[in-house]
């Protein structure tokens, strides 16, 4: 668990670092990619300009999803760029029911299917981020 951990937070620095030295891209059409875990693994992890996410889970499994991505700011003198956190939406394919996280921000899969996992606010879409989904 503590290297698990480790090895998030050690993922989540490095695409903090790629992030601040990517140019800002604007937001474009939906981009959907397909998350298709390794064999063994239990994260999986995205780094571009995706806008949403399909992936096939089973029913009962428990995901820790993590997002952060570039926002574009500015307060009318002056415009910057920062890294924020990414609020996360996952839905079943084509029910569309979106799932609550727990109290510890883990989305449980109430059926086996096609879910499409998502984000906001509108402000980062298009733009460079990066998506983790680990199963727990």
């Amino acid at each position: 668990m503590i290297a698990d951990l480790a090895w998030r937070l050690i993922g989540l620095a490095s695409a903090g670092a790629l992030l601040a030295n990517a140019p800002m891209a604007a937001a474009s059409a939906a981009t959907t990619v397909t998350i298709q875990f390794q064999r063994g693994a239990i994260c999986w992890r995205y780094a571009g300009s995706a806008t949403t996410f399909n992936g096939t889970f089973k029913a009962g499994q428990r995901l820790d999803i993590t997002s952060t991505g570039d926002s574009e700011e500015g307060n009318g003198r002056e415009n910057w760029s920062e890294t924020i956190s990414r609020q996360i939406y996952i839905a079943l394919g084509k029910d569309g029911k979106l799932l609550t996280p727990d109290s510890s921000g883990y989305f449980t899969i109430p059926k086996a299917g096609l879910y499409q996992v998502s984000f906001g606010p509108q402000a980062v879409v298009g733009a460079p981020g990066t998506m983790i989904v680990c199963t727990i």
